[in-house]
C-alpha cells in the first residue's frame, strides 16, 4: 500500500471517528435548520390526550390533554396559537413524552410549570433502543417567572437538545418539587429537525475506507 494511500484511510478514519464521537448539545430555536419542523398543536382538539402530526406523538406521562387555558396566559412565553398541551404534574414522574416514527437529530419545545418550589426540571433524549443519549437538569431556580396576570406562582422556560452524531427516537421532560402536589404543566411549540443528509455521508465515511482497502488489495495483487 502506498503512503498516499495511507493517508487517505488514516484521514477518512479520523472523519468518522470525530462524526460518531460527537456529544449531543443544548440546542436553541435559531439554531434549527429552515427544514425543522414546528407543531403548535393547530391539528389538534381540545380535550385529546395524545396529539401531535404524522412523525410526532405527544402526550402526558401522567393524566394530559390538549387545552386552550394554556395559550390564555402564556402567549407571551413562547406559546402561540390557540392551544397547547397540559398535564396535572402529580409527584416526581409526571411530564411530557414525546415519541418520534421516524428518528431526529434535535428537539425543542417551550414549557411553563405552575409551581413556584420547582427545584428541577429534568429532560433526556434516547434512542430507538431506548437508551439516553443525553440527560440535562434545570435548577427551578434557573427558570423564569412567567410574565402575565396571575403567573407569579409559574416558572416559564424553553429547553433544545441536540443528538449529536445520535438519532432521537424518544424525549421526555419531567419536573421535580420539594413537596409531592398537583400543579398544572404546560407546553407548545415543538421543534425539531429530521434525520438528514450528513447522516448519509456518516455512512459512506465509513464504508470508504474499506473501500479503498479493498482497491488496494486488487492494485497490488
Amino acid at each position: 500500500m502506498s503512503l498516499v494511500m495511507k493517508k487517505i484511510i488514516l484521514a477518512l478514519s479520523l472523519i468518522t471517528f470525530s462524526v460518531f464521537s460527537s456529544a449531543a448539545t443544548i440546542f436553541q430555536r435559531s439554531d434549527f435548520g429552515p427544514n425543522a419542523v414546528n407543531y403548535g398543536f393547530d391539528n389538534a382538539a381540545v380535550g385529546d390526550t395524545t396529539a401531535g402530526d404524522n412523525n410526532l406523538t405527544f402526550s402526558g406521562i401522567a393524566s394530559g390533554l390538549v387545552d386552550d387555558a394554556a395559550q390564555i396566559n402564556f402567549n407571551n412565553q413562547g406559546f402561540t396559537g390557540p392551544l397547547g398541551y397540559r398535564t396535572v404534574v402529580g409527584g416526581f414522574q409526571s411530564g411530557f413524552n414525546f415519541q418520534f416514527n421516524t428518528p431526529v437529530s434535535a428537539v425543542g419545545f417551550n414549557f411553563a410549570v405552575g409551581a413556584i418550589d420547582i427545584t428541577e426540571v429534568q429532560f433526556s433524549i434516547r434512542d430507538i433502543n431506548n437508551q439516553t443519549i443525553e440527560f440535562i437538569p434545570i435548577l427551578g431556580s434557573d427558570l423564569d417567572i412567567c410574565t402575565g396576570t396571575n403567573l407569579v406562582n409559574y416558572r416559564c422556560g424553553y429547553i433544545g437538545l441536540d443528538a449529536g452524531s445520535n438519532i432521537i427516537a424518544r424525549a421526555e421532560l419531567v419536573p421535580r418539587f420539594n413537596v409531592v402536589t398537583s400543579f398544572f404543566w404546560n407546553a407548545d411549540n415543538i421543534i425539531y429537525q429530521k434525520v438528514s443528509a450528513p447522516n448519509v455521508l456518516w455512512l459512506i465515511a465509513l464504508g470508504l475506507p474499506g473501500i479503498f482497502l479493498n482497491r488496494t488489495k486488487k492494485i497490488t495483487s
